[in-house]
């Protein structure tokens, strides 16, 4: 009987887990969701970045760790302890904010992410995984077009592309394979952001030492690198050299020691430019930095940077590992991974996922090997 009863839990759990990988994969991308606070018309106007929501994306990672928790009744204390400490520590850093109730809402989107934990090879997109990701991704570009209003991140988006590269660069070649690759340039291009496209080129170039790829030469794809210097080169011709813009905005914000130590809170980079500015800012001048670290540093200040770097680095391993370094990359590059609500979530995914050990070549033949013996 108990044997029965674990098997129907078994089964209710892997499928519960299906269903929110697969829910995640199609809808990592949508700002829709939740909402759970925010002020969107402090400016007068209607700003969904100020709007906090809990994305369906995050709903995914529940019902899969939901599944995962039926399936399987370890749990490993260090993936509950070292989140919950990491999230205490954020939490108390958010009572310094301008609006400390403003940061703590951003709380359960950390807690939905770090759920994540343990995940293992569940999110490296390869075989059929990789079709749902793609089918989102494109799903994704799709909304941008028809659905401006609904606000899609195309830096979110192409950062997505070029996780699909990373995840392209551990597979064997296969037949097909530059039609992906294309298609992940593709997507990779939406943006002007310079530091996700030379990423894409590392990748390109490299990833196959990287993950010591065994069938075929590890040399360069080069069709695909050759497709990468022609998009360039249009994007070159078309909006010119691309520049990591780091603004002044030293003076503007931070003017007290707790901003320097804890920042002005998440979520509230604008509203604290706008109230310490020495000059009146119109709509236009009212932005994001273009980098990530830059952007914590301002919400989260010195302390903040501290905790999101050793997250980055030393969360699922003794030692960083090969997907946190690329994380950190994106993290200093990038800001859509701390920025967007829907980006924290992918971000702490993707810092989740491991390498899986296993090709489908080497499962195949230990299954011959099982049979034999």
């Amino acid at each position: 009987m108990i044997d029965k009863q674990k098997a129907w839990g078994d089964s209710i759990g892997d499928f519960l887990a299906s269903i929110g990988e697969m829910v995640f994969w199609l809808t990592w991308w949508c700002p829709l969701g939740l909402t759970i606070g925010g002020n969107p018309t402090i400016f007068g106007e209607f700003r969904p970045e100020l709007e906090i929501i809990l994305p369906i994306s995050a709903f995914g990672i529940l019902l899969w760790w939901i599944g995962k928790l039926l399936a399987s009744a370890k749990l490993d204390p260090y993936k509950i302890i070292f989140p919950l400490l990491w999230l205490i520590a954020w939490g108390v850093g958010s009572i310094f904010s301008l609006d400390p109730t403003e940061s703590i809402r951003f709380l359960p989107i950390w807690m939905a992410g770090l759920l994540a934990l343990g995940t293992g090879a569940t999110f490296f997109a390869s075989g059929i995984r990789r079709l749902f990701f793609t089918i989102g991704l494109g799903v994704g570009f799709a909304a941008t077009y028809f659905i401006p209003g609904l606000g899609v991140s195309t830096e979110l988006l192409s950062l997505g592309a070029v996780w699909g590269l990373m995840f392209l660069a551990w597979e064997p070649k296969f037949y097909g394979k530059f039609f992906w690759q294309a298609t992940y340039l593709l997507a990779v291009f939406q943006t002007h952001n310079l530091g996700i496209l030379v990423a894409a080129l590392l990748l390109l170039v490299f990833g196959r030492r990287w993950f010591g790829v065994r069938s075929g030469r590890k040399s360069p794809y080069w069709p695909a690198v050759a497709l990468w210097g022609a998009m360039f080169g249009w994007q070159i011709a078309e909006k010119g050299p691309f520049l990591l813009r780091i603004q002044p905005f030293w003076r503007e914000i931070l003017t007290e020691w707790t901003q320097l130590v804890f920042g002005v809170g998440e979520g509230q980079f604008l509203i604290a430019l706008q109230k310490y500015s020495s000059t009146i800012l119109d709509m236009n001048t009212l932005r994001l930095p273009d980098s990530g670290a830059i952007l914590t540093f301002f919400e989260h200040g010195l302390v903040g940077l501290l905790l999101l770097l050793g997250l980055l680095l030393l969360t699922n391993a003794k030692r960083p590992t090969f997907m946190s370094w690329w994380l950190v990359y994106f993290w200093i590059f990038a800001p859509s991974f701390v920025a967007r609500e829907e980006g924290i979530l992918l971000m702490l995914v993707l810092l989740s996922t491991q390498v899986p050990t296993l090709r489908k070549e080497e499962k195949k033949r230990q299954r011959r090997l099982r049979k034999t013996s």
